[in-house]
């Protein structure tokens, strides 16, 4: 069997013959532009040129690095180019093969599984363990539901359907769970392998994680919705503001004109609490559509929840309200926007105070979760709770549970907007009529700032 590669003049590799690149254990691209040395260093071409035309001259034996012996071949070309001609033993296709394919599954960055009938692993490579996060040794021998989550599990036997009657799944899109319990996002393609003789012998499984394509397409989704957010609020705050002035004045104005204590007097003073309140609802819009701008510095999260009880200790202990802190000491800092993480912490801690009317307690905990490389906040309180329907909506922006004039349903839209500009997170936990726990997570050291999270106003 023989194999050509094309050398410039100056002893690069430009083009390889189909099937070349089994020989090397690597993909053509990266053998182009290689020199011949780089490839054979073993391999003395010397200074002399083999005859042009059809005529090869030997010059010497090679072992490739998949460790197949050759007989290297040369002949030169009239623009100065020449032809390497790899000639090796009949029935090497194969062998190149087996340890092309060997490397590729060894080395492969997606996750490649392959399942016996009865839909047990039996091979695992490296980039599954890399997706996974278990060790092939763990996982070998096991039935593949193993690594599907539960409530995800329904869409194997459909999977299976379709591997045994169209012989192949492609591109199939769900989430699948890692072993710290992280969910990804990943891409999977089934084939059905079949003998000679047609029948079926198991699955090839090749998973391709694309969570940070799905989280960059919902970026710059959410990115255009809150542009579109951002000149919305513009126009209303330009057209209502000054209507809103002029109403809020001109009741101001006929109050103090008013006897005091009559019901003229209060509607006219109901008629301007609520035009504050649109001013208000058009000042969190605003703050909510706008672009925020980061200073970055080492923050110490401790200080900054030590620093945002005692601006509302006052309020709090006025509502029978104990707060109860267990910081870590030492907490790694991080790189944070001070004021932003104060502000998140304030509205969560606002939250907490209105949701315990009669009084209750607020547990606030930091620690570091080293494996995940971040540290957490806790905040806990014993209030009201909320109702497992409203859980999955509280950080959509306008949702609120609170009567008019209690909230513009924004405050958990800007907290989750800011911690997720810092890479982090933010979840909820609720039980109604025992309390609510927040859950932030900001990654130790520099984050990356997503400063596109809001459109600009």
């Amino acid at each position: 069997m023989d194999f050509l590669l094309h050398l410039t003049p100056q002893r690069t590799v430009s083009t390889l013959s189909p099937g070349a690149e089994l020989l090397f254990g690597k993909g053509a691209a990266s053998l182009v532009g290689k020199t011949v040395e780089a490839l054979f260093p073993d391999l003395d071409l010397g200074g002399t040129k083999a005859p042009g035309g059809i005529d090869w001259k030997t010059v010497g034996q090679i072992t490739t690095p998949t460790g197949v012996p050759c007989e290297v071949r040369q002949t030169s070309l009239p623009d100065g180019s020449a032809l390497l001609n790899l000639h090796a033993q009949p029935g090497v296709c194969t062998l190149c093969a087996e340890r092309f394919l060997t490397s590729v599954l060894a080395e492969s960055e997606d996750a490649i599984l392959y399942l016996d009938p009865e839909e047990r692993v039996t091979i695992f490579n490296r980039g599954a363990e890399k997706l996974y996060g278990w060790k092939a040794e763990e996982i070998l021998g096991k039935p593949v539901e193993v690594l599907v989550p539960e409530e995800r599990r329904d869409e194997l036997p459909e999977l299976t359907r379709a591997v045994h009657e169209d012989g192949r799944v492609l591109n199939y899109r769900t989430v699948r769970r890692r072993r710290d319990g992280t969910e990804i996002n990943v891409v999977i393609s089934r084939t059905a392998m079949r003998d000679p003789e047609g029948h079926f012998v198991g699955t090839s499984v090749i998973i391709r994680d694309v969570t940070a394509d799905v989280q960059a397409r919902r970026q710059i989704q959410h990115s255009e919705k809150m542009a579109a957010v951002g000149q919305l609020a513009a126009g209303i705050a330009h057209e209502l503001g000054t209507p809103l002035n002029v109403i809020s004045g001109t009741a101001e104005l006929l109050e103090t004109e008013a006897a005091t204590g009559d019901e003229l007097t209060e509607g006219l003073h109901t008629i301007r609490t609520q035009a504050e309140t649109c001013r208000r609802l058009l000042r969190s819009l605003m703050d909510y559509a706008r672009r925020p701008r980061f200073e970055l510095t080492d923050l110490d999260l401790n200080a900054s929840v030590e620093e945002t009880i005692r601006l509302l200790q006052r309020l709090l202990e006025r509502q029978h309200i104990r707060v109860d802190t267990r910081l870590e000491p030492g907490l790694p800092a991080i790189q944070a926007d001070a004021n932003q993480v104060e502000q998140v912490l304030m509205n969560i801690f606002m939250n907490a105070w209105q949701a315990m009317p009669g009084g209750g307690s607020l547990t606030i905990t930091t620690h570091s979760v080293p494996k995940a490389n971040e540290v957490q906040i806790e905040i806990t309180d014993t209030g009201h709770g909320i109702a497992p329907e409203h859980l999955s909506q509280i950080f959509n922006p306008f949702f609120t549970t609170k009567g008019p004039g209690g909230g513009t349903g924004l405050g958990l839209a800007v907290c989750d907007q800011i911690v997720t500009a810092h890479g982090g997170r933010i979840v909820a936990t609720s039980e109604p009529g025992r309390g609510t726990t927040f859950s932030v997570s900001f990654p130790i050291g520099a984050p990356a700032i997503a400063t596109t999270t809001r459109g600009d106003a």
